[in-house]
């Protein structure tokens, strides 16, 4: 068993081209043996790009053990907007789920491929995600959104259920 922590870790290393950025990890406890480790870590990120979209900070603590990858409690920092986050990733199996909370994210920071609409307003509720080694499989949000507004035309409030399912957006 042991204890380290690591400086400047690059996200795009461990997670592909669409995540830039660098990490910390602190408080990294190692336990278990080489063929059954045991990790807990603290990790927190700052100035990161996820998919286009910019994200002032990411805080979480997670712990690794049997192939499984899991965090108990994250925060993601986007404007004045944040998200809470716990799930599992099977690092074997390459499927996992995660559970989240957002309040007052702010759109206008979140990227839409394929179209030329700018949104403004906030967005507040609740989802769960399904992903596998192809990225997003599954998700389902609870949204109430804030201020609409889509290329500067203001809308206003609503509420809004998202799903995907099959690779169709509903």
């Amino acid at each position: 068993s042991g204890e380290l922590s690591a400086e400047e870790v690059s996200l795009s290393e461990w997670f592909g081209s669409d995540i830039a950025g660098f990490a910390k990890a602190s408080s990294v406890k190692l336990d278990g043996t080489l063929e059954k480790p045991k990790i807990s870590a603290e990790i927190e990120a700052r100035d990161v790009v996820a998919y286009d979209v910019a994200i002032d900070s990411i805080m979480a603590f997670g712990t690794f053990e049997n192939d499984i990858v899991e965090v108990q409690a994250g925060t993601v920092r986007i404007g004045k907007g944040s998200a809470s986050f716990g799930g599992q990733y099977s690092l074997d199996r390459k499927l996992g789920n995660a559970q989240l909370t957002f309040d007052q994210l702010p759109l206008a920071r979140i990227q839409f491929p394929d179209t030329d609409l700018g949104f403004g307003g906030t967005a507040s509720g609740t989802g769960n995600i399904t992903v596998d080694d192809s990225g997003l499989t599954s998700a389902n949000l609870d949204t109430k959104i804030i201020d609409l507004s889509v290329n500067g035309e203001q809308i206003g409030d609503g509420s809004l259920a998202v799903a995907l399912n099959d690779k169709l957006w509903t």
